[in-house]
């Protein structure tokens, strides 16, 4: 009997599943229900969106793929889990941080006179999807080496997109309404598509500057794909557009401090060029800012924008609930001397004081510095600048402006616990290295 092939049709199976094998290997399935729970977050105006997709989608992706990843099913029923599995047993500072972070919170929440349980309740849950969207990232960037820099180049270019349309809008007059934006002097760039609930300079000023800094670690590092650096050169310039156009000076000079970190980490031959027209390009800015009369008159009239006042009044507060703080929940407005009302401690440290009190301040520290830390080894390992970069620019930006609540899948997810999820996923890495084998 003549031995006969494969057909077409099995022949298309066998190639549609290698791959996608390939796909799974290199995290790019991963990344692809990532893209999609999160891609509501930048292109529509609902917030229920998000949070559907994130349950439905890329939970259940993500835990699959672990399940593929590191069970050892060949001797069905005796499951096993594989010698690679041994890293989620290990000690997280950074996720154990978030973890006291996220519970001394909702324990001051809890105990605030008058705390409706149920909203209490929901803030159980999110915290638990917080929680549960660090591991998952943690998972995919000690599972799969190139990672980090395939979704870093997928995520930014879907936020730049966004970034783009709303600067179109802006600088065009219009808004999603068919009104007029006014797209002149002493306006701001703000969302007209997008994060919903954050769409103010302000806030996402921070989100594009840790992407774009992001976005030019992986323009600078000569060991990936060149079609990818070059990619990245478009996506990183209108990510710092969208930053400049907020005006937001926590995002530039945090900007600076993570884009500083990653010339620095550049090639060597790359590096004293790039260097150079950095501080050039500094010089150039700070002067126009400054002989310009619109941008001079500017400066002048937001001055430090009642910092000072902001921080020893709420420091003044965080004084007189020092161990539980007044909750998540609560509203802690206060009034400055000149009517200004303020909603929040803008800095991330005493928001934590004043949120959560002294455990959750405690939790705050050692997120920052062991993120900052453990992404400072995994460059050293493997030279990666990825999350030293994100987590300085987080890290600047936090002590001029922001507080981190728990939330459902918004703003806060993208801009905060996202760096933090990378930070530990470099953590996992760098123990995993340190540890001896089997």
């Amino acid at each position: 009997m003549t031995h006969q092939g494969p057909t077409t049709g099995s022949g298309i199976v066998m190639a549609v599943a290698r791959w996608f094998d390939r796909r799974v290997k290199t995290g790019d399935v991963f990344i692809l229900a990532a893209l999609v729970a999160l891609a509501p977050l930048f292109f529509t105006n609902n917030y229920l969106l998000a949070p559907r997709l994130l349950n439905q989608i890329f939970f259940p992706v993500a835990v699959l793929l672990w399940l593929s990843f590191h069970l050892d099913w060949r001797n069905w029923p005796m499951v096993q889990f594989r010698a690679s599995a041994r890293i989620f047993f290990v000690f997280s500072i950074i996720l154990t941080a978030a973890f006291v972070y996220l519970l001394a919170m909702n324990v001051s929440s809890w105990r605030q006179p008058g705390a409706i349980m149920r909203e209490v309740d929901k803030q159980w849950a999110y915290a638990g999807y917080i929680l549960l969207f660090m591991i998952c990232f943690a998972f995919a960037i000690r599972t799969w080496r190139e990672f980090l820099p395939r979704f870093v180049t997928a995520f930014a270019t879907m936020v730049a997109a966004s970034a783009l349309y709303n600067m179109v809008i802006y600088l065009s007059g219009l808004n999603l309404s068919g009104g007029v934006a006014f797209a002149s002097e002493g306006v701001r760039l703000v969302n007209s598509l997008g994060m919903p609930g954050y769409t103010n300079s302000t806030n996402i000023s921070v989100t594009y500057a840790v992407l774009f800094v992001a976005s030019a670690a992986v323009v600078v590092d000569s060991r990936l794909p060149r079609l990818m650096r070059f990619w990245m050169i478009p996506v990183a310039l209108i990510l710092l557009c969208g930053v400049v156009l907020t005006q937001a000076r926590s995002a530039y000079v945090s900007v600076i401090v993570g884009l500083m970190i990653v010339l620095w980490t550049a090639p060597h031959a790359f590096r004293r060029a790039a260097l150079i027209s950095f501080v050039a390009g500094l010089v150039l800015g700070g002067l126009m800012l400054a002989l310009l009369p619109y941008t001079r008159a500017v400066m002048e009239t937001r001055g430090t924008s009642h910092r000072p006042e902001i921080w020893t009044t709420y420091a003044g507060n965080a004084l007189q609930k020092p161990l539980l703080g007044y909750g998540g929940l609560s509203n802690i407005d206060i009034k400055l001397k000149d009517g200004t009302i303020i909603d929040q401690p803008h800095n991330l440290i005493l928001s934590a004081q004043i949120r959560g009190g002294m455990f959750c301040t405690l939790a705050m520290i050692a997120l920052l510095a062991g993120s900052l830390y453990w992404a400072a080894r995994f460059l050293t390992l493997r030279g990666e600048v990825i999350p030293l970069a994100m987590i300085a620019t987080v890290a600047t930006a936090g002590m001029f402006d922001y507080n981190l609540l728990i939330t459902a899948v918004t703003w806060p997810w993208v801009t905060f616990w996202l760096p933090f999820s990378i930070c530990a996923g470099a953590e996992l890495v760098v123990r995993q290295c340190s540890q001896p084998p089997a």
